[in-house]
């Protein structure tokens, strides 16, 4: 089991999909493609388990330290030790088969929509 410092953990929070954020999470689930529109915020690492049931989540992710964790329980927290970075300009058509192309090749991504193109952050 990883123990978690006490420092807070930069947490990815899913948000009532009539709230539109600049932020996105995708990735492959059992059904299909699944999307939250995310938030992120602080929290301390006691408060995941309250958040995960909160939330209604399998899992929640977070970073902390240069390293991402996709935090299930107590006893099951995976490490993505590494990130990878992919622009897309928005003047630039194609933008849905390079999302899935993402999504087929490393399985979930973090999309942050910003002024002048999309960037993509893939941790693994």
């Amino acid at each position: 089991m990883k123990t978690l410092n006490r420092q807070d953990l930069k947490i990815y929070l899913p948000t009532d999909k009539k709230v539109k954020t600049n932020i996105r999470g995708f990735w492959k689930a059992e059904r299909g493609i699944s999307y939250d529109y995310i938030r992120q915020t602080r929290v301390s690492p006691e408060e995941l388990s309250y958040l995960r049931k909160h939330y209604k989540q399998e899992a929640l992710f977070y970073t902390e330290k240069r390293r991402a964790y996709v935090w299930h329980n107590e006893d099951k927290i995976e490490e993505l030790k590494r990130c990878d970075y992919f622009g897309y300009d928005k003047h630039t058509r194609g933008l849905k088969a390079f999302l899935k192309d993402i999504l087929a090749r490393y399985g979930g991504f973090t999309i942050y929509i910003r002024e002048a193109n999309y960037l993509v952050e893939v941790w693994i």
